[in-house]
């Protein structure tokens, strides 16, 4: 073990005990270095990569084709999904093209979690099929669209459902008697609007249903229905 020091120029710091290392530009210091790095994947859990002075571990993942599916439908459902649901209920897209980028995530997200690439027809579909995408995230859009609508209609949340809609004055037999009147628009605009598209949705919905004021309860019940209209 030598004293050593750092020097630049004409300046020095003060020496000290080097007692670990192997002393650079030696003769015998790649021979050394060697001699100490070599075993080293034999006494870690992990795989090791050595280049050089380089010594790179490798995370240990089990290698099977279950848990990896898993964790990537988890990373999909934890980091994805979350952004492109946010506020969903209220910007949900009614056109063709914006409705297909929106899917076109989930295909490609469904192909990357089971690592199925393959392009025959209907290869994607029973790929969502198999792990129940396609049928939570359409029943998921408007179990959260009629939601809204119910915290609105019982006075649950600061929006006041009078300014936007009106209850029928008369009972009817198509709807039920918490029914509110369907704005008729000659545009797109206006016909495929929140409230337009989501008062057809709470007009089909059984009486029971909509009779519910709480909105665990009020879930609760959505979720019985087989198909909502």
């Amino acid at each position: 073990m030598d004293d050593s020091c750092i020097l630049f120029i004409s300046m020095g710091s003060v020496e000290n005990t080097v007692d670990s290392g192997v002393t650079q530009g030696s003769v015998l210091g790649p021979l050394i270095f060697l001699l100490f790095i070599n075993d080293l994947p034999l006494s870690v859990c992990s795989s090791v990569r050595l280049f050089a002075d380089n010594c790179v571990p490798k995370p240990c993942f089990p290698k099977t084709k279950f848990s990896l599916c898993k964790t990537k439908a988890a990373a999909y459902n934890s980091i994805v999904r979350p952004s492109l649901e946010y506020s969903s209920s209220d910007w949900d897209p009614f056109q063709v093209t914006d409705i297909s980028k929106l899917e076109h995530i989930l295909r490609k997200a469904a192909r990357f979690v089971t690592n199925n690439y393959t392009k025959a027809p209907g290869s994607v579909i029973y790929i969502m099929y198999q792990l129940n995408w396609e049928l939570l995230e359409r029943k998921k859009k408007q179990t959260s669209r009629l939601s809204l609508l119910n915290k609105i209609h019982y006075g649950l949340v600061d929006i006041t459902a009078s300014v936007y809609m009106t209850l029928y004055q008369r009972n009817s037999r198509h709807f039920h008697y918490l029914a509110y009147q369907i704005p008729h628009s000659s545009t797109d605009y206006i016909k495929y609007s929140f409230f337009s598209r989501l008062i057809v949705e709470w007009n089909s919905l059984p009486v029971h249903v909509v009779s519910v004021d709480t909105a665990i309860a009020f879930s609760a019940a959505l979720a019985t229905l087989p198909h909502i209209p």
